[in-house]
């Protein structure tokens, strides 16, 4: 139940449905909607991550201060990535890149609150940790190489 809690005031009316009426109201061609999923979302998470961790305890915790901000952020760059990639796929006709990348995004977008879960019901912090660290590296993967940080890989000739 608190799961379910969590995922609707974290993700369903904030990512879900914010981002959808910002669709529906907003004017211009939808690539440049679908591009601007980041920023939109980066916005309303900049105010509403620290007025919940402020509402939700008075004292500030290892996962609420640090952990909890790292993982929403790691959602939403991931979140971007898989929109972007929904988009292409429903645009370019592949039916089976748009079926991965809805299931991939729903799995991005309740991990992060099943995570919050475990450490709101006293787990121990190797769990929520290591499924932290874990959740947190693709992400990083998907982050350096959208940056270009690393060298374009060279096709073997």
């Amino acid at each position: 139940m608190k799961t379910m809690f969590l995922w609707c005031t974290f993700v369903l009316i904030p990512v879900c449905i914010a981002f959808a009426l910002f669709l529906l109201v907003t004017r211009g061609p939808l690539e440049v909607r679908i591009s601007a999923f980041l920023p939109f979302e980066l916005a309303f998470f900049a105010v509403y991550v620290p007025v919940e961790i402020f509402a939700q305890s008075s004292e500030g915790t290892l996962f609420l201060l640090f952990v909890k901000p790292v993982l929403f952020m790691a959602m939403l760059l991931m979140a971007d990535f898989l929109v972007r990639a929904l988009y292409a796929g429903i645009t370019g006709g592949v039916f089976m890149k748009v079926v991965l990348a809805v299931i991939v995004l729903l799995f991005v977008l309740f991990l992060p609150v099943l995570i919050e879960t475990f450490w709101y019901f006293d787990y121990s912090w190797l769990v929520w940790g290591s499924m932290s660290l874990l959740y947190c590296f693709p992400v990083l993967g998907v982050v350096i190489q959208k940056s270009g940080l690393l060298p374009a890989k060279k096709a073997i000739q």
